[in-house]
């Protein structure tokens, strides 16, 4: 074995290491990330919760019909903002499957 083959190898160990600490350090920040979006949903959560409570409390027998009817136009919104990314999906699977032209 020569020098030059000895430090190759040590270069390539040291750039795989590097390497292997770059994909350590992206996945620990995305998990952190997962976290912090995990306590946000829980916080914003409990906010709804106390949120409607109050509601039905004020609101007493016609909450329930206001809850309905926000219901059904967050259902018909959801409906379609869906039906919209389906369809661009759809689109896009379709390009993408496509034999390309010669």
């Amino acid at each position: 074995m020569d020098i030059t083959s000895i430090s190759n190898n040590v270069l390539g160990e040291a750039i795989q290491a590097m390497d292997s600490g770059v994909y350590l350090v992206q996945c620990l920040r995305i998990k952190d990330e997962i976290k912090f979006l995990c306590i946000k949903k829980q916080h914003l959560n409990q906010q709804i919760y106390h949120l409607h409570l109050s509601l039905a409390n004020t609101w007493n027998n016609t909450w329930s019909y206001i809850q309905h009817t926000i219901e059904e136009k967050l259902q018909k919104e959801t409906q379609t903002k869906y039906k919209n990314l389906d369809n661009k999906l759809n689109k896009l699977a379709q390009e993408q499957t496509a034999t390309p032209r010669e």
